[in-house]
């Protein structure tokens, strides 16, 4: 292991024009709620952002709720699009640096989730890699640098 480790420098405010207000969740009754903060997300059919689900690219990131609704009972918020580096939890099976990633399972709707959860795959469209193990072993449950291979 290299002599030193990368960590993020800066959590906010994040890169410009890198998060959007956006529509959640999978229709007006499947509401997000504050809980659903540091979950990955991706583009549905009814321009909203639906939770990932295991195996799917990293995509996004819901980052924030707003306590009202919008489009007749929708959830919204602000989802970020765009990262530098972006720090989550490795599900599965063990990485190493340069191991390339995907979404592993977002906890449920609703439930607390500290950070985004991501295991070993290659993304069809979102690509991204392993670019520290921040102090950890790279095994499940142990925190991990990722960063994105197509911007």
């Amino acid at each position: 292991m290299a002599g030193h480790t990368f960590h993020l420098s800066v959590k906010a405010p994040y890169p410009p024009h890198s998060v959007e207000t956006a529509v959640l969740g999978a229709s007006t009754s499947a509401k997000f709620t504050d809980a659903d903060r540091n979950k990955l997300v991706k583009l549905a059919a009814a321009d909203n952002y639906v939770l990932v689900t295991d195996g799917d690219d990293i995509e996004a990131m819901c980052v924030s709720l707003e306590p009202g609704t919008v489009n007749d009972g929708w959830s919204y918020g602000s989802v970020q699009f765009r990262f530098t580096n972006l720090e989550a939890v490795v599900s599965g099976a063990t990485l190493t640096v340069g191991s390339t990633v995907v979404a592993g399972p977002q906890a449920a709707l609703g439930t607390k989730q500290d950070w985004p959860v991501i295991k070993a795959g290659t993304g069809s469209v979102f690509k991204w890699r392993v670019k520290s193990l921040l102090g950890g072993s790279g095994a499940a449950g142990t925190r991990v640098l990722v960063e994105p291979l197509t911007r």
